[in-house]
């Protein structure tokens, strides 16, 4: 079935019912092709032009929005993945959800995390350097507050959803605490690069979850994720044992899809208890005296 057709809309959906959690994934999910499935698809205009695609859909009678990262244009400046990340998390604090739930594929840095291997996040190091540093300061001309702390990093609650989905995980080990090390990408890293992310604790490798981290803490959205390990980062192990293969990767892939799905469910039916994630009576805050900042080109 056909992805529907995407709407340009100018102000958020008028739904029946509340939906309080987004999805965010790119790799995970992309031979499940969960756009095909959606029941509408929009966009947003924001400060640096129109938004990423956002989806609505429905899981066991629970509604998320799903955007996909790598739905992001990586081919012009105009729209190169730091503005991507600028639309994508302005149109998530415009929607006002509460929740945020990130897949991603990885590479291994811990020598005890094999390909085809499951990791709950629950700490990050940040290596990028054109990226914005700070969505408050990245679309606020002036920021409501300023100083979001990160202690613990990920919302302890989603975390704990997330280990507790991941316990029906089959296809390799599950590792209930690892450490993220985001490089920018597009391109892979360099075994003296993946060395230093080792030197400073980084557990895997990828190329967006710290950022999001960081971003939803600024805005308050309670953020949880998962990294499916698809090799061994670069320098660490022979090419021949490095990847896992395609066929064992599809069917990772889909039950790490499932556990991201069954934990939107328990998060949609959680009272909130934690108040790590939203830091100040400000958040969220409406989105006021917006200008487009200077990104790198």
């Amino acid at each position: 079935m056909p992805a529907p057709e995407i709407q340009q809309l100018n102000s958020p959906p008028s739904l029946d019912k509340p939906v309080t959690c987004v999805l965010i994934d790119g790799s995970i999910t992309y031979s499940a092709d969960l756009r095909s499935q959606a029941e509408m698809a929009f966009t947003l205009p924001t400060p640096v032009g129109e938004s990423p695609p956002f989806y609505l859909l429905s899981y066991k009678g629970t509604p998320y929005y799903y955007v996909h990262f790598h739905g992001v244009d990586f081919t012009t400046a105009s729209k190169n993945v730091q503005v991507g990340f600028t639309g994508t998390w302005y149109v998530i604090h415009k929607l006002g959800v509460r929740d945020a739930i990130s897949g991603a594929a990885a590479g291994s840095i811990h020598p005890d995390m094999k390909p085809g291997d499951l990791v709950v996040m629950d700490d990050f190091v940040d290596f990028s350097t054109h990226r914005p540093r700070s969505m408050l300061t990245e679309i606020w001309e002036r920021p409501p507050w300023i100083g979001a702390q990160y202690v613990p990093p990920l919302c302890p609650e989603l975390t704990n959803i997330i280990r507790q989905c991941a316990k029906s995980y089959t296809r390799g080990k599950v590792f209930e605490t690892g450490t993220f090390g985001q490089f920018e990408g597009h391109r892979f890293e360099s075994p003296g690069e993946i060395r230093m992310a080792k030197a400073v604790g980084a557990d895997m490798v990828a190329h967006h979850q710290s950022s999001e981290a960081i971003y939803a803490r600024e805005l308050g959205v309670h953020y949880g994720a998962i990294d499916y390990i698809t090799n061994i980062a670069a320098g660490l192990s022979s090419a021949e044992e490095a990847f896992v293969s395609d066929a064992e990767a599809k069917l990772g892939y889909e039950q790490c899809k499932n556990i991201m799905l069954e934990a939107i469910i328990l998060a949609s039916q959680r009272t909130p208890a934690c108040t790590v994630c939203p830091q100040s009576d400000e958040q969220p805050v409406d989105v006021k005296n917006v200008t487009a900042k200077p990104v790198y080109r």
